[in-house]
């Protein structure tokens, strides 16, 4: 049917309805009550024939004053870009993976169970996406900062992953439990207490396995060093034939941000010179070889790639897949 003979008929159709008698349909007047949460947070992808499920703990906000080497200009131009209106703070992410190869099951950090009432949904998505906490084989944590360490206790304070491998790199671990490193950096003394306290239940039960960064650590998982956020800031790559994936942990905090600014950094990272030199390298990289990332701090579920874009980057979330 061309367009006129559509609008003619549409015309005519109208008409006889304005010939039928009218009809009452009574109002239905059944309120539906609101709700607060969204669905449960998860999502499927595949690297060769490992799955990754992508978790979300939830979210937050960062502000101004965290950000580093940039301007209230910069900033400005972030928010008015992404539609953040003036004065609000960031919106921030935690997110989760897990590397199920089928005989295997990995799970890349924990989320930051009690920041806030926004967070610590990690365990239940978890849940929700067919995986129960005792079918955890490992967890691996890429650093010791509570937003990635806090799920590891329950509410009684005890392991919540009781028989699962702890892992972690060798460097982060010696650095959170050094009382010489801790007197380096008073102001960051409340991050030494909670990686202490989130891992001293398990490094207490032998259960802490650590690994050189670089390290290959079995079914497709190799350790990556990217230092600067922590000295053992660790990234993973998956790998199943031809297919790789990048987890990058914390390189990006605020997307509005860094990857336009690739120099701009967060107020906690350790090393704010050499976190980011990591960014601008693997960014980089990644955005050459076309190498698909996820991220803890991306909005969920925090996959895509990185594309040069004028003097810095832009991000292109992966296109949603119905199925996998």
């Amino acid at each position: 049917m061309d367009r006129r003979n559509f609008i003619v008929g549409t015309g005519i159709a109208a008409a006889g309805v304005a010939l039928a008698p009218a009809l009452t349909i009574p109002s239905v007047q059944a309120a539906a009550p609101q709700r607060t949460k969204q669905a449960p947070g998860y999502y499927r992808t595949k690297v060769g024939s490992i799955e990754i499920v992508s978790l979300s703990d939830g979210g937050m906000t960062l502000g101004d004053e965290l950000m580093l080497k940039t301007d209230p200009a910069t900033l400005a131009a972030a928010k008015e870009k992404y539609y953040i209106k003036a004065g609000k703070e960031f919106p921030a992410y935690v997110n989760g993976y897990v590397i199920n190869t089928g005989k295997k099951v990995t799970l890349v950090d924990t989320g930051a169970k009690g920041f806030a009432p926004t967070l610590g949904n990690l365990l239940s998505n978890l849940n929700e996406s067919g995986i129960s906490s005792e079918q955890v084989d490992e967890v691996v944590l890429t650093h010791a900062h509570p937003d990635h360490t806090n799920g590891l206790l329950n509410d009684a304070g005890a392991r919540a992953f009781a028989r699962a491998k702890l892992r972690l790199s060798e460097d982060e671990l010696n650095f959170w439990f050094s009382d010489e490193q801790m007197s380096k950096y008073p102001d960051k003394k409340m991050m030494f207490d909670l990686a202490r306290k989130n891992l001293g239940p398990y490094k207490e039960a032998g259960q802490i396995e650590t690994f050189k960064l670089g390290a290959d650590l079995g079914g497709g998982i190799h350790s990556l060093s990217l230092p600067g956020h922590t000295p053992g800031h660790s990234g993973f790559r998956i790998s199943d034939g031809k297919e790789q994936f990048l987890i990058w942990a914390d390189l990006v905090h605020v997307p509005a941000v860094q990857f336009e600014h690739p120099d701009a950094s967060i107020a906690f990272d350790i090393d704010p010179d050499t976190a980011r030199a990591t960014r601008n390298k693997i960014f980089a990289e990644v955005a050459a070889d076309r190498l698909r990332v996820a991220g803890m701090h991306l909005a969920f579920p925090g996959i895509g790639h990185v594309a040069k874009s004028g003097s810095g980057y832009a991000f292109v979330p992966q296109m949603w897949e119905t199925s996998v």
